[in-house]
């Protein structure tokens, strides 16, 4: 007989057995292996994620909102969870198209892969079974969009992954490529549905987005002849020929230079047919003949052949076995030097060998390859790019100073190598950007620039004082050891000249333009404003009459105006006094001191140019050009009259400086910003800048400055 307590456990167990029963076809698809609708690729593939929609939906439309909401109803991307989708979340893009509206939709991934691919794909949820063409669109590293047949989607409902193979892609019809075939690394990865019907709603899921890349095809070189020696500038007949290790299925391009020490002095880039079938492993591609032209400004002794191409390993063989991998290069005739450059013309502009430069090229960063691929298209008379002596700077090739005596000098040796490969007829005018270390800020603690607020005490700033003598002897010490290196290499007789930097935004701009506090209250400035006061004024009493002070100090008694009583009392003026001040004009009478600092900062500016200038001339031997940027205070919306630009006539006058550089170009038309006609008379050829803008106040600026010059002050002293 059962007890009622077991007869109900009895009953609560079978229950729940019947209802495991019941509920059993339900479950077991949950568990069960899903379908697998992945594109398998072969064996060796790597494959990486661009876009995996778990933190955002990695998405974004490329029309405007005013676009959509003219195209579209209720247009929406989302970050969703509710997918059940191969991650833990997913994008989902739902769209109803407008009647009349294209018949089309894209979409935009937030970020683009960093290497070479050879296919791409996305996971896609269709539930709705919406039908339309869905491909990927790329952009390649030169802007050239790419474009691909769409897939057909709608008949499946559940996850799939939609596969595109790069090789298939084509530039978009009308588009020019300058270089054939897709540029690595791609600038965007877009998303394209199109033949959408109006008035029909599509609710898409978007997970997943992936590269694929096929394993590198191997080959080895079976025949290499190359001359055993030439000399710089001459052209060199080679050939050779590779012999498939694995698979290859398409043609190459293969790059073939001379390295020096690992570094390429010159390379060309040769295409290697492939038959339609492929190679198999042990083929042997036919013979390729190059012709590889030595640039004559490179350094005299044996470099390597080199091969290699993109999506391929090309092994060379043992020097031993090849000696033919070696050549022996000489230095160039001296006869083929170039021609010398000079100021010439109506205005004045920098002319090579008598003829007036036309096209510059600017290198916005010369550590980017791709700056090259452009660099070679543009064949420029003149390539402009900025060294940074001392220090790193962003959009700088750098020149480490690590101690007095202690300059490596590799980086910049490397990337005058490539400018002069990508354009070996091209001359460079290096800009040379003067960034002090912070060992020997550490080391000259007086000659620091000091800044200060209205009520706050000096705090030094990781710059130097303008004024510093020290400063400028040693980095100009510095600057001399960078120029006569740079005069004793091969392409020394590419170089047209040197522009010097330094100063906020390398403008020579004071300092303190870079923030809210004044400056410059270090001793060295101070002790250079006492002396420039004394050459200007001669004695205490002239000063005491210009500045509003009684002609004999009475100090001591109660009451008595002071009075500046020995040249040593002098300070830069008071930060609160310097603020009220910065106004385009001034009442001299009671602000003479704030005036006086004015010009005498700008003065310093000047003689600071002034001496690196002469050391670039003595070390160059006086065959190369000079400039700096100057004259530049028409170009500043905020305390123009503070920027230690207001000597212009005194660097005018400078013998050493050739050109003058004004703001960058883009901003405004250079008559507005800069005195063209003065600089023109004075014989020095005006330039563009390559630093960042500081704004965008021409037009108020200049409106200002014409009602100033009406303005004549006679109680202002000449400089």
């Amino acid at each position: 007989m059962i007890s009622l307590k077991r007869y109900r456990l009895f009953s609560a167990v079978l229950s729940a057995v019947l209802l495991g029963v019941c509920l059993l076809p339900a479950i077991c698809p949950l568990y069960a292996d899903s379908p697998d609708r992945s594109v398998h690729f072969p064996e060796g593939w790597v494959s990486q994620a661009v876009v995996d929609c778990e933190r955002s939906a990695g998405w974004d439309p490329v029309q405007t909102p005013q676009e959509l909401e003219e195209q579209f109803t209720g247009f929406e991307i989302a970050h969703a969870t509710n997918a059940r989708a191969r991650g833990k979340a997913s994008c989902h893009w739902q769209f109803q198209p407008r009647a009349g509206a294209p018949g089309w939709c894209e979409l935009r991934a937030d970020r683009a892969p960093g290497g070479r691919f050879d296919a791409v794909s996305i996971w896609l949820k269709n539930p709705a079974g919406s039908q339309a063409l869905l491909w990927l669109k790329l952009q390649d590293a030169d802007g050239v969009v790419y474009t691909i047949p769409g897939i057909l989607i709608g008949a499946e409902k559940n996850w799939y992954e939609i596969a595109f193979n790069v090789g298939e892609y084509l530039p978009a019809a009308g588009t020019p490529d300058p270089r054939p075939g897709i540029s690595f690394p791609v600038k965007s990865i877009g998303l394209v549905l199109e033949d959408l019907r109006p008035d029909q709603e599509y609710m898409l899921y978007l997970d997943e987005l992936r590269v694929h890349t096929a394993p590198p095809a191997q080959l080895d070189v079976v025949e290499l002849t190359t001359p055993r020696q030439a000399r710089a500038g001459e052209s060199l007949q080679m050939r050779f020929r590779l012999r498939a290790q694995s698979e290859v299925r398409e043609s190459l391009s293969v790059r073939v230079a001379l390295a020096l020490a690992g570094a390429n002095a010159c390379t060309v880039t040769v295409p290697v047919p492939v038959p339609a079938e492929g190679a198999s492993p042990g083929d042997v591609l036919p013979a390729v003949p190059v012709q590889l032209t030595v640039p004559p400004f490179v350094t005299p002794g044996d470099y390597d052949v080199t091969l290699d191409a993109s999506g391929a390993v090309i092994h060379m063989p043992d020097k031993r076995r090849l000696p033919t991998s070696t050549v022996r290069v000489l230095p160039a005739d001296p006869d083929a030097a170039p021609v010398g450059a000079s100021i010439a013309g109506d205005p004045p502009g920098i002319a090579i060998g008598g003829e007036p430069v036309r096209v510059y090229y600017t290198m916005a960063d010369p550590s980017d390859p791709r700056e090259f691929g452009a660099l070679t298209d543009a064949a420029p008379d003149v390539v402009r790019f900025r060294i940074a002596l001392g220090g790193t700077q962003h959009g700088c090739v750098t020149v480490p100073w690590a101690s007095p005596d202690a300059f490596d000098f590799t980086d910049l040796d490397a990337a005058l190598t490539q400018i002069l490969s990508a354009a070996p007829s091209a001359r460079v005018l290096p800009d040379v950007l003067l960034v002090t270390p912070e060992w020997w800020l550490r080391s000259h603690p007086s000659d620091q620039l000091a800044l200060a607020k209205d009520a706050e005490a000096y705090t030094r700033a990781p710059h130097p004082s303008l004024s510093s003598e020290a400063w400028r002897q040693e980095m100009g010490s510095a600057l001399e050891t960078l120029v006569r290196h740079l005069e004793s290499a091969p392409f020394a007789r590419h170089i047209v000249g040197y522009e010097l930097s330094a100063g906020f935004e390398g403008r020579w701009l004071s300092w303190d333009l870079a923030g809210d506090d004044l400056g410059d209250y270090s001793p060295a400035q101070r002790l250079a404003f006492q002396m420039w006061l004394q050459r200007r004024y001669g004695s205490l009493e002239r000063l005491r009459a210009a500045w509003g002070q009684p002609a004999r100090p009475a100090n001591d008694r109660p009451g008595a105006v002071k009075a500046i009583a020995s040249w040593a009392e002098i300070d830069v003026p008071d930060p609160a006094a310097r603020r009220r001040k910065q106004t385009w004009l001034i009442d001299p009478v009671g602000n003479m001191a704030i005036v006086d600092y004015r010009l005498f900062a700008s003065q310093a500016t000047v003689e600071a140019i002034a001496h690196f200038a002469a050391v670039v001339k003595a070390a160059s031997g006086g065959t190369k050009l000079c400039g700096a940027a100057y004259g530049q205070f028409m170009a500043l919306e905020d305390a123009p009259a503070d920027s230690g630009h207001l000597g212009l006539t005194g660097f005018l006058q400078l013998r050493d400086i050739d050109f003058v550089v004004g703001p960058p170009a883009g901003g405004s038309p250079g008559h507005l910003v800069m005195p063209a006609a003065s600089i023109a008379r004075a014989g020095k050829a005006l330039l563009s800048g390559l630093s960042s803008s500081a704004g965008d106040p021409w037009e108020r600026v200049a409106a200002q400055m014409t009602q100033s010059a009406t303005v004549s002050v006679s109680a202002a002293m000449p400089l």
